[in-house]
């Protein structure tokens, strides 16, 4: 298979070009955000000419960017924060702010309630207009797989609908493969499917296939059971012009050090083999490892990837404590790795 499209065009917005170049250099792991760690769970983080762009899941009790300037709980999915050089970031707006609610969802409610799930977007242009993936909660209470569309990145109204409604689906990305774009997901708790989509990507075609799920020691988490979600899709030239196609995932538990990230690789029959290693798990003090999007170049060329982590010692079921952090991706005879763990600095330059 051969990839002939790329993720969003180089051609430098307006925004990007008034701001002018990033800046380069060494950055900490976590990124941090107003005088603490930034929260980004599943970060979704691409290039947007010679800017980067992220969002995140929103999820209850999420602390979220709020008018005053300062972070709190807010009824709002999807903070959307714009940089020059991954260290310092910048809130734009929400995908779904106060009042804009995806049909056939719950409104996200900014408390610690069993409502207002919003797990996992992920950003791409397609057709013209931008596209967003993500998992919600439906109004029966289970999650489901949505996505909405808008001419304006930051502009904060999105169209939006259920695209698979199948109880449980969960984690959705999305690549071009050829010339047919294709989604893989999560059914909860243990599966990863695939599925095509139409060329605008706005509807599902045929049924989902699964493409693997969680059987080796290393995916199963401290409460004994097997688990792949946050699956990712990219596609990979390497220096003598072979393109691979790769499905990242995270597996064992979210919220303890068990967790950590895999790799799917496609055969040429179109079968996907498993990594029989993790490629990223617990670092020294970061833990609780999960990437959410497709590695990215910087602009020096470096390839990298974004992830979530823990701190170590605090380690646990807190939406707030899953911080941003960026690695540079290795690749190894067609291996994709981050090679000495997760690393507490991150040279951009």
């Amino acid at each position: 298979m051969t990839a002939v499209k790329e993720r969003f065009s180089r051609a430098a917005p307006a925004i990007a070009a008034r701001l002018g170049p990033k800046a380069g250099g060494r950055i900490s792991n976590p990124i941090q955000y107003r005088g603490g760690p930034m929260s980004c769970p599943d970060p979704d983080v691409f290039v947007w000419g010679s800017l980067y762009v992220a969002t995140g899941t929103s999820d209850i009790g999420q602390y979220n960017p709020l008018p005053n300037g300062k972070m709190g709980p807010a009824p709002d999915a999807f903070p959307i924060y714009w940089s020059r050089d991954l260290a310092t970031w910048y809130f734009a707006n929400y995908i779904f702010p106060h009042g804009h609610v995806p049909p056939g969802a719950n409104p996200p409610t900014g408390s610690w309630t069993f409502t207002g799930h919003y797990w996992a977007a992920e950003i791409h242009s397609i057709g013209g207009q931008y596209v967003a993936y993500f998992g919600a909660q439906k109004t029966d209470g289970k999650m489901g797989i949505f996505v909405a569309w808008t001419k304006q990145l930051f502009g904060g109204n999105w169209q939006s609908k259920i695209l698979i409604g199948t109880d449980g689906s969960i984690d959705p990305s999305v690549c071009w493969i050829g010339s047919q774009l294709y989604m893989v997901y999560t059914h909860q708790p243990n599966s990863v499917w695939l599925t095509k989509l139409s060329a605008d990507g706005l509807a599902a075609q045929g049924n989902g296939v699964q493409i693997s799920e969680g059987n080796l020691p290393w995916e199963k988490g401290s409460d004994g059971h097997y688990v792949e979600e946050g699956p990712v899709l990219w596609t990979y030239k390497d220096a003598n012009g072979k393109w691979t196609t790769y499905c990242f995932f995270n597996a064992a538990s979210t919220w303890d050090p068990t967790y950590a990230i895999g790799v799917l690789i496609q055969q040429r029959d179109g079968s996907w083999k498993k990594h029989p290693e993790p490629i990223l798990s617990a670092g020294p003090e970061l833990v609780s490892t999960g990437l959410g999007t497709q590695p990215f170049h910087t602009a020096s060329g470096k390839l990298f990837i974004s992830f979530h982590c823990q701190f170590r010692q605090s380690c646990g079921h807190n939406m707030e404590g899953r911080w941003l952090c960026f690695a540079p991706l290795e690749m190894a005879n067609g291996i994709p790795t981050v090679a000495g763990g997760v690393p507490p600095t991150t040279v951009v330059t």
